[in-house]
C-alpha cells in the first residue's frame, strides 16, 4: 500500500503545488490594483471611479478566497487519503496477526507488541502526510 500512497501523494503535491503558485499569483494582482489605486487616487477622486475600483478589488479577494478552498479541499481529500490508507494497513496487520494467534505462530504479547509499533509508525507517516502537502504549497508559494 505504500507504493500507492507515495504516487498518489506526487500526483497531489503537484496540485497543490500548482494551486499555491496561483494563489501567490492572485495576492500579487490584487495588491497591484491596491497600489495602483492608492497610486493615483487623485485621478480615481477626479473621475469618480472609486466603485469601479472597489469591485475590481473584489473581483481579486473573491478569486483568493475560491482558490484557498479548492486548496483546502484538497489538502483535506490528501490527508483523509493518507490517514483511511493507514487505518487500512493497521487493520490489515491486525487480521494478520489474530489468524497467526489462532494458528499458535506468535504470542499474544507478540502481537501486541507488532500492533503498538505498527501504531506509532502510522502515526509518524500520517504526520509527514500533513508535512509534506506545507512542503509542496511553500515551494508553490516560492516559484
Amino acid at each position: 500500500i505504500l507504493p500507492l500512497i507515495m504516487v498518489l501523494a506526487g500526483i497531489f503535491g503537484r496540485y497543490i503545488r500548482k494551486l499555491s503558485k496561483l494563489a501567490q499569483a492572485q495576492v500579487a494582482d490584487s495588491n497591484t490594483i491596491v497600489e495602483e489605486t492608492l497610486q493615483g487616487i487623485q485621478s480615481v477622486k477626479a473621475f469618480t471611479n472609486e466603485y469601479f475600483e472597489m469591485g475590481r478589488y473584489k473581483v481579486k479577494t473573491l478569486d483568493i478566497a475560491d482558490t484557498g478552498i479548492r486548496n483546502g479541499k484538497l489538502r483535506g481529500a490528501f490527508s483523509a487519503f493518507i490517514i483511511l490508507g493507514l487505518f487500512g494497513a493497521i487493520t490489515a496487520v491486525i487480521w494478520k496477526g489474530a489468524n497467526l494467534l489462532a494458528v499458535g505462530e506468535i504470542a499474544t504479547g507478540e502481537l501486541f507488541s507488532f500492533v503498538i509499533y505498527t501504531v506509532f509508525i502510522g502515526g509518524t507517516i500520517g504526520g509527514m502526510a500533513d508535512v509534506f502537502a506545507r512542503v509542496q504549497k511553500f515551494i508553490g508559494a516560492t516559484e
